[in-house]
């Protein structure tokens, strides 16, 4: 198990794994302060928020988060917040792939921003206090 911790002795990130799919790599971020820290944190660590772009890449993410067992839900990139309805990515492209389940996204103006547990994604708000996924 890898750790990093900041000046307060807060965990910045404490699992990484790679999965063999010519991808990169996957940190968990805890404690985010909404989306946009969340953004951050995964930035000042040389990475972004993880961008699932397929139903591969969703699979490797699933099972990376299998082995970690809490929290349940996590950030990823992707928003709806300038249009309900047209995801985006950070980099201000429309997404091809959001891979969502069921009947999500569900949550309308209040529920912009794209989360992922070991099960399927989701449509969260971006203000909730949750960890991220980073992809480096």
């Amino acid at each position: 198990m890898n750790q990093i911790l900041n000046t307060n002795n807060k965990i910045l990130f404490i699992l990484q794994r790679c999965e063999n799919l010519d991808r990169s790599c996957y940190k968990i971020i805890p404690n985010a302060n909404g989306r946009d820290d969340a953004s951050a944190k995964c930035q000042s660590l040389g990475g972004y928020l993880a961008l699932i772009s397929d139903d591969q890449e969703k699979a490797a993410v699933q099972g990376f988060l299998a082995s970690y067992p809490s929290p349940p839900y996590y950030f990823i990139d992707g928003t709806d917040a300038a249009t309900e309805g047209v995801w985006m990515t950070e980099a201000g492209d429309v997404m091809t792939y959001t891979g969502m389940f069921g009947d999500e996204p569900h949550g309308g103006t209040n529920q912009n921003c794209l989360g992922v547990t070991s099960g399927n994604l989701f449509d969260i708000p971006c203000t909730n206090l949750m960890s991220a996924i980073c992809e480096m």
